[in-house]
């Protein structure tokens, strides 16, 4: 079975808006933790590498996880370090920065892959 990475994306965009919601509706939930952890560790490095990298020959399924996992751990400290001098650290304001940074990446990954033909757009097989 194949997943289309445009399919992958739009579940990237679903999966962030709930645990937005989770998070600002129901504050103590175990939930937010099994969400959270690919929200922060493997959410926005798979949607960089797939705006840098949208062709299947570019990259492999375990270097775009790699990527994926190595890129989520230098931009979530950046964005950090650029909320601490802006508009401080609290929990809603990493939120919504780590959300707005995987919606646009995605949304951008998206178009990238408008562009492509069935034969050049990665796709991961199951």
């Amino acid at each position: 079975m194949h997943i289309k990475n445009t399919h992958l994306q739009i579940c990237v965009i679903v999966i962030s808006i709930v645990l937005v919601l989770i998070i600002q509706f129901i504050p103590d939930n175990v939930s937010r933790i099994i969400i959270g952890l690919p929200f922060v560790l493997l959410f926005p490095g798979f949607t960089l590498i797939s705006v840098l990298f949208p062709r299947k020959e570019s990259l492999g399924g375990i270097e775009r996880l790699a990527l994926s996992l190595g890129l989520s751990l230098a931009l979530v400290p950046i964005t950090g370090l650029i909320l601490n001098y802006t508009l401080g650290i609290s929990l809603n304001s990493v939120l919504y920065s780590l959300a707005g940074i995987v919606l646009v990446l995605s949304i951008i990954a998206i178009i990238r892959q408008r562009g492509l033909t069935d034969a050049e757009k990665h796709s991961f097989t199951i």
